[in-house]
């Protein structure tokens, strides 16, 4: 008999992200997903091979890993002894069809004749950021990239199988009507303040329209509730009753979605990174995506931070630069024009925080709770800090000596 794949809510336990942790995937009902039973029904594959570095979490484990085995009887797993830090050569694995397999570590400051000796065909993943997705391809030389969203107590998800960077699927009328995997999946609209869905006049959820932004949904089917263990209370929070009729209900994944016009779905971001600033709501993933374009700029992570006396958070964008090159006055005046042109008023950041590396989860996330929590506390902030500066249409620095006056004035 084929297992079943069932969900469970876990404790409220730190997660790879440092929030709350993510449920735990079980075969049957109560039977943990391990390393053991993953090698247990590893099979060699006579043509292609599925090959996965490990760790592995979440949704992919589910989405990939085990329907793959269960489907094709087949997996490969870098075993846990491969030390990825103490290898510096661009990750890849090297030619599938002769059963010889490599792993490398992909360095984007190291380019190598090795990048493009392989014979892989399609690269799977949870997506990559747009601005680097192109250049990934490239160098790689990979004909197709395929990507998918979903949360492991999700009961749908959408694939990206079109080769478009940065959208995670499509959402068009016809895919709506036949759903994901069978499972109906909407977007509706949202409250800006408390993120919850919007009703209507008679109590029910709004869909979105092309050219908006949503809440992301799906319906849980009635013999699904039985994987759903832990506390109700923490349940309930994460399901929708009454969505569109008496009786029903809907996961609720805590993420925002862009639709465009021709239906293509783009991730927003996630409930929990938004802030509000100046009345209006701050999609940090955008303000990322948007510095993450400028050519010194080797990575961006933005969230927000509590200025005394004033409502909402503030941006603050904590910035990696390539090979460590130095701040420069032509740096922060290039950050500020970016952002002059390419984002509204209340989207820009405030602050400027230059660090040498982020802190980043296994699933390579970069980690924002230590920094919100940090802010711009001078006693825990050795980095470089600026300021907006409006007036002359850069960013200053930011220090002790002059934070009494910047903070009384009008941000």
């Amino acid at each position: 008999m084929q297992p079943r794949i069932g969900m469970i809510s876990g404790t409220p336990e730190k997660g790879e992200d440092g929030r709350a942790g993510m449920a735990a995937l079980t075969l049957h009902q109560d039977q943990p997903v391990t390393p053991e039973i993953l090698k247990g029904i590893y099979r060699k594959c006579e043509h292609e091979l599925p090959t996965y570095a490990r760790p592995v979490f979440i949704r992919f484990m589910k989405e990939f890993i085990v329907t793959q085995t269960m489907k094709n009887r087949k997996i490969e797993l870098i075993e846990e002894g491969f030390d990825f830090d103490k290898v510096t050569d661009p990750l890849f694995v090297i030619d599938n069809k002769s059963k010889t397999y490599k792993a490398f570590n992909i360095d984007n400051s190291y380019e190598s004749d090795l990048d493009v000796v392989h014979n892989v065909r399609v690269a799977l993943g949870n997506g990559l950021r747009s601005d680097i997705w192109d250049e990934f391809r490239t160098r790689f030389n990979i004909p197709h990239i395929a990507e998918f969203f979903g949360a492991t107590e999700g009961t749908a998800g959408t694939w990206n199988i079109f080769n478009r960077a940065g959208c995670v699927g499509r959402w068009s009328p016809l895919t709506r009507a036949l759903g994901s995997g069978g499972v109906p999946l909407y977007l509706v609209r949202y409250d800006p303040v408390t993120f919850e869905p919007m009703k209507d006049k008679n109590g029910r959820c709004i869909l979105i329209k092309p050219g908006e932004e949503g809440l992301m949904i799906s319906a849980i089917p009635e013999q699904l509730f039985t994987f759903y263990k832990g506390p109700e209370q923490m349940n309930e929070k994460k399901i929708i009753r009454n969505a569109f009729s008496d009786g029903d209900a809907f996961f609720n994944f805590g993420d925002l979605f862009y639709l465009d016009g021709q239906y293509y779905l783009y991730f927003r971001d996630r409930v929990g990174d938004t802030f509000r600033w100046k009345g209006e709501n701050v999609s940090t993933s955008e303000v990322a995506n948007v510095l993450s374009t400028l050519p010194f700029i080797h990575d961006a992570n933005v969230f927000g931070v509590k200025i005394p006396g004033e409502d909402g958070r503030a941006g603050m964008a904590a910035l990696t630069l390539h090979q460590d090159q130095p701040v420069t006055p032509e740096i922060l005046k290039g950050i500020y024009r970016k952002c002059e042109h390419e984002l509204p008023t209340y989207a820009r950041p405030v602050f400027i925080r230059f660090m040498k590396e982020f802190i980043v989860t296994q699933t390579m996330k970069n980690r924002k709770i230590e920094l919100i929590e940090e802010g711009f506390d001078f006693d825990k902030v050795t980095d470089p800090l600026f300021v907006i500066d409006n007036k002359s249409k850069t960013y200053k620095a930011f220090n002790i000596d002059n934070s009494y006056e910047v903070l009384q004035s009008k941000l």
